[in-house]
């Protein structure tokens, strides 16, 4: 809720609120309430009961390719210094080639699409690939730190767990010549970004994944406390990008958590009934 002198004001307070939510990991209608709360028609009060019903471009809300791609370049600075951190020499990456096409480079997956992007350097613009060329995307202005609003480990260390992930900020010079302020939080296979222009969350794929770990298709987690509605899949089943592996009921709604790569499953760890808590394991997969 957010009020102010006139409509415009309180509309664009609750924007500007909006937009600076934190919600990792799970999917939400934050996009859809963003373009209402951005609509013109909305801020002047000229709507009724059947305002979404004409608005498609509203209903179908995303963040742009240019946010997306903003976004990506953050992860990937964060993903930088996070390897920098677990390495034992000073390459900051651990696809230390550099010769060309051959840069370290990571899959993001995101309900869009996937964007390839690599942070060669600290010093250096990250680039992101766009209709097969590699082009600069931004670049850090300033150390990649731990947040320490999620980390009580000074500045210079990098931590990380199971649950919590790792946690940083990444200020970035973009493209377009403006410096933002990111928080990036990694957990083994995924990367979740927020910041002034909304949140990305992407399934993480690098070239430096061996088969035998699992890639983004491994393992499906509870990414909220909540009830084993129904399970989709069993032991043996072959899967794709996007099939419904369980059903969790949390919240008076039921979320289908999907599989984010192909493979095959290998082993369920839920029943319908059960009660599960944020990250547990529910399903595992082999990749294909």
């Amino acid at each position: 809720m957010a009020h102010d002198a006139d409509r415009p004001g309180a509309v664009g307070r609750l924007s500007r609120a909006v937009r600076a939510l934190e919600l990792d990991g799970l999917e939400t209608n934050r996009d859809l309430v963003q373009a209402v709360l951005d609509d013109d028609a909305f801020r002047r009060g000229d709507v009724d009961i059947h305002y979404l019903d004409g608005r498609p471009d509203l209903r179908d809300a995303q963040v742009p390719d240019e946010v997306r791609h903003r976004h990506a370049t953050a992860a990937a600075f964060g993903l930088l210094a996070a390897r920098a951190g677990r390495s034992l020499v000073p390459v900051p990456a651990a696809g230390w080639r550099n010769v060309g096409r051959a840069l370290h480079a990571d899959e993001l997956r995101d309900g869009v699409g996937t964007i390839e992007v690599r942070a060669p350097s600290p010093d250096t613009p990250a680039q992101v690939l766009l209709d097969g060329d590699w082009r600069d995307a931004g670049r850090a202005a300033g150390p990649v730190v731990v947040d320490a609003t999620a980390a009580a480990e000074p500045a210079s260390t990098l931590t990380s767990s199971p649950d919590a992930g790792t946690a940083l900020v990444v200020d970035l010079v973009a493209a377009d010549g403006l410096r933002r302020r990111y928080r990036v939080r990694l957990s083994p296979h995924r990367a979740e970004v927020n910041g002034p222009e909304g949140q990305s969350s992407f399934a993480l794929r690098s070239e430096d994944d061996p088969v035998e770990a699992g890639g983004v298709a491994g393992e499906c987690r509870a990414p909220l406390p909540g009830a084993i509605g129904k399970v989709l899949v069993a032991v043996g089943d072959a899967v794709t990008e996007g099939d419904g592996l369980v059903v969790l009921e949390a919240m008076k709604m039921e979320h289908t958590l999907r599989a984010d790569g192909a493979g095959a499953v290998t082993a369920v760890h839920c029943a319908p009934g059960q009660q599960v808590d944020v990250n547990d394991l529910l399903v595992t997969l082999e990749p294909a």
